[in-house]
């Protein structure tokens, strides 16, 4: 196994934003090969959204300087980039010895004891702009008679140990997540407002097309409607059509709307 001095994993693991942005999108939506036998070392990320794939890049740039990159689309249109160089794997191996996630593998996380609340934060902002989600719907409640709104941040995750990491690393942060079969979610009012405050997602990346209402709008647009949302404890409707009436009015200004940052 390659391993890097404890100071040369300080240096880059602890000092620099800009790696635990790169594992959190390598450990969504990538992997990182070593391969010693094929001499194989590769540092691969692969996703639909153009925005989290060009901060791979300038991440991947800004933490290791000058690199090339291997770039190819699969049958599923999915943007795959690599960059093969066997001493920017180092670090990403030093932080998780066994990238492999088939199969539900266990995965040997380190500590997060001695690792910064902002470097936790732009880990979680990366992991949660590649696959987390966003959701604002509304069910009818036969007790309360009323069109409960359902406001929640989610992640989904199969494999087990990356699933109790992810749940750590939000409680360190003072987070209280419920941990589904297969997902991490955020529902409580003061969690989502804190996320929004903390957290956040990327600027640029979108709800995917798995949500029919809110496909297309920036995940940050939807996520400060449902602060306000839970700022304005509006938290039901009396009726579908009152609910059908602000989607379509929110839905139409979210689409419009011009990012702020």
């Amino acid at each position: 196994m390659i391993r890097m001095s404890q100071t040369e994993c300080g240096q880059i693991g602890e000092a620099s934003k800009e790696f635990w942005e790169i594992a959190g999108l390598v450990l969504a939506d990538g992997s990182i090969r070593n391969d010693q036998k094929y001499r194989k070392f590769e540092v691969i990320f692969a996703g639909k959204e153009e925005a989290l794939t060009e901060i791979f890049k300038q991440r991947m740039k800004k933490l290791f300087g000058k690199l090339s990159f291997i770039e190819s689309v699969d049958k599923l249109q999915v943007r795959v980039l690599r960059v093969c160089k066997r001493s920017v794997i180092l670090p990403f191996l030093n932080f998780l010895p066994q990238w492999k996630r088939k199969g539900n593998t266990a995965l040997k996380f380190p500590s997060i004891e001695n690792i910064s609340i902002s470097n936790l934060q732009a880990f979680l902002k990366a992991f949660f702009s590649a696959e987390g989600s966003v959701i604002l719907g509304c069910k009818w409640n036969k007790y309360k008679k009323l069109w409960v709104i359902n406001k929640r941040i989610q992640v989904t995750i199969k494999n087990d140990s990356l699933k109790e990491f992810i749940t750590k690393v939000l409680i360190k942060l003072g987070f209280q997540p419920a941990v589904w079969k297969n997902e991490v979610v955020l529902t409580r009012k003061q969690d989502i407002i804190k996320f929004s405050k903390k957290v956040r997602f990327f600027d640029s990346v979108n709800i995917s097309r798995k949500s029919k209402v809110w496909f297309g709008i920036e995940k940050n647009k939807l996520l400060d409607l449902i602060v306000d949302l839970c700022e304005r404890k509006i938290n039901s409707f009396r009726s579908i059509k009152e609910w059908e009436n602000f989607v379509k009015l929110a839905s139409s200004r979210l689409r419009v709307q011009v990012p702020t940052g």
